[in-house]
Formats: structure tokens, C-alpha cells, sequence
């Protein structure tokens, strides 16, 4: 199914996009498989806490994403 994805910091620049970018998932997929299939791979992401929004609402690793739904991804926010 087709979603759309939002990367901020440091999985952002792992990602190379500088914004949202159309991606396909399986049906059926929750938050986390689908961050563990798009930026899992890359250096140090799977250790990085991050936070989940589903069309700009906070929603938990096990939330399912329906077609058309906007996931971002929030690591978090450092500095002073």
C-alpha cells in the first residue's frame, strides 16, 4: 500500500530526502515494521528511539497504517 514518509534528523539525512517521499508498505503494516523496513538498514537506525505520528497524531509501534496515511518518523530533539 502506498504511504507517505516524513524523516526528521538523523534518519532524515540517512534517507537522503529532504522531505516527505511516496513509499509502498505491506498491507496491514504497524509503525514499526514499517520503520524497520525503510530505515532499519542503515548505520546505527535501529538503535535510535523514535517517536511515531500518524497524520500528525502521536500513535504507538503497534498502530496499523492504511493507504494514503503520512507516518513520521521523530527521533529526539537535543540541544539548549
Amino acid at each position: 500500500m502506498d504511504i507517505t514518509l516524513r524523516c526528521f534528523g538523523p534518519l532524515r539525512e540517512q534517507r537522503g530526502v529532504d522531505g516527505a517521499e511516496a513509499v509502498v508498505v505491506p498491507d496491514g503494516c504497524t509503525v514499526a515494521e514499517a520503520r524497520a523496513l525503510l530505515v532499519g538498514g542503515a548505520p546505527g537506525a535501529a538503535a535510535l528511539p523514535v517517536a511515531y505520528a500518524v497524520n500528525a497524531a502521536l500513535v504507538g509501534p503497534g498502530h496499523r497504517l492504511r493507504p494514503g496515511d503520512e507516518l513520521a518518523l521523530l527521533p529526539p530533539v537535543g540541544g539548549g
